[in-house]
């Protein structure tokens, strides 16, 4: 079973609530949400198999699609993070990210600061 969640510790708590037995055939809980790896003990304490979670705000979306795609292929869960973390990292710094981070100046009136959103968007993994 895979479950996917955008950043709330509810979700742990409505867990709390379902037997062991069952969380026990929890293989991967990934979190989208901005600041998820401060949940990551409180999964691994429910008995999933792998947590997977970025530090801050991010661009998840990205990600996402690149990590979902290689997981469900069937690469190991280190290699599908690992490499999705740097298709991300590519598309966050190339022409594409330019244009990003020109939107981003227009409508907000502030520079994009990359280094910090990637170092908020490099997805990790979590273990028991």
């Amino acid at each position: 079973m895979f479950i996917l969640i955008l950043g709330s510790s509810t979700y742990v708590r409505w867990m709390e609530d379902v037997p062991a037995a069952q969380r026990a055939k929890i293989r991967l809980v990934y979190n989208t949400g901005g600041g998820g790896t401060s949940e990551a003990p409180d999964w691994l304490r429910l008995g999933v198999h792998a947590y997977v979670a970025h530090p801050g705000n991010n661009v998840a979306p990205i990600f996402y699609v690149e990590f979902l795609k290689r997981w469900t292929n069937g690469e190991k869960l280190d290699d599908a993070v690992d490499a999705a973390n740097k298709y991300t990292k590519a598309k966050m710094y190339s022409t594409t990210g330019d244009v990003t981070s020109w939107a981003v100046e227009k409508v907000s009136g502030k520079k994009l600061d990359r280094a910090s959103l990637w170092a908020n968007t490099e997805a990790q993994v979590f273990r028991p």
